[in-house]
C-alpha cells in the first residue's frame, strides 16, 4: 500500500529565489558611513602593497589633521567597537567619573558656556581660570566717524568685530571688544546662574 503525506507535513521549497534576494532584506539595514568605512578597511586588509611603515605612518598623521571631523568621529568609533585595547585607551582619555552624590561616567571634556573654553573635568579647578563678559557687545559708532553705513554697510558685521574690536563695547563694563572679561570664575557646563563664586573685576 502507497503511503500517503498529510498536506499539514509537506515542506514547499521556493527555488526561484535568489542568494542576493534571500540576503538584501539585512544589507538594507547598514546603510551608514561607519559601514563604508569598514568595508574600505576590510578591502585595505587584502591589499599586499599597504604596507604600516614610517613612511605611511607620517601620512597617517597628515590625515587626521586634514581629514572632516565627521570622517575622524566615525573612523574613531569604528576602531574602539573593534578593539577592545583601543577601546580601554580612548575611554581612559574621553571619559571620567563625576564625584557627586552617586559618581558615575560622563564625557572628560566640556566647553564653558560663559567663555567657550574646552576644560578637562579631571584637572582641579582654579577660581579665576574662566574670564568673561556676561553684556552684550554693542557698536561704538563714535569710533566709526569715518565710516558711513550708505556706501560701506553696517557698522556692525561679525567681521567688523573680529577686525575692529576696539570700535565694539560691552554693556556689563563699558570695556571693548579687547578686553579679556569683566567676570571671572569656575568654568562652567551648566551656565551663569549655577556657577560658583563668581566675582567681578575691579
Amino acid at each position: 500500500m502507497d503511503s500517503f503525506m498529510p498536506d499539514s507535513e509537506i515542506e514547499i521549497i521556493d527555488l526561484t529565489q535568489t542568494d542576493s534576494e534571500s540576503s538584501s532584506s539585512g544589507d538594507d539595514e547598514d546603510t551608514s558611513v561607519a559601514g563604508d568605512i569598514s568595508s574600505e578597511t576590510s578591502n585595505q586588509d587584502d591589499d599586499d602593497e599597504f604596507v604600516l611603515d614610517e613612511s605611511t605612518r607620517a601620512q597617517l598623521h597628515v590625515a587626521i589633521a586634514s581629514v572632516s571631523e565627521l570622517r575622524l568621529r566615525q573612523v574613531m568609533a569604528l576602531v574602539v567597537d573593534s578593539m577592545p585595547e583601543a577601546e580601554l585607551l580612548v575611554a581612559r582619555q574621553l571619559v571620567t567619573m563625576r564625584k557627586r552624590k552617586h559618581a558615575r561616567p560622563v564625557p572628560r571634556f566640556e566647553e564653558c558656556v560663559n567663555c567657550g573654553e574646552e576644560f578637562d573635568l579631571q584637572e582641579q579647578r582654579e577660581e579665576e581660570e574662566c574670564k568673561f563678559h556676561p553684556g552684550s557687545m554693542q557698536v561704538d559708532e563714535e569710533s566709526f566717524a569715518d565710516h558711513d553705513e550708505a556706501c560701506h554697510g553696517p557698522m556692525d558685521t561679525e567681521q567688523n568685530r573680529l577686525d575692529f574690536p576696539e570700535n565694539f563695547l560691552w554693556t556689563c563694563c563699558d570695556d571693548d571688544g579687547n578686553s579679556e572679561g569683566c567676570v571671572q570664575g569656575f568654568h562652567s557646563s551648566e551656565g551663569l546662574q549655577k556657577r560658583r563664586r563668581v566675582t567681578f573685576e575691579d
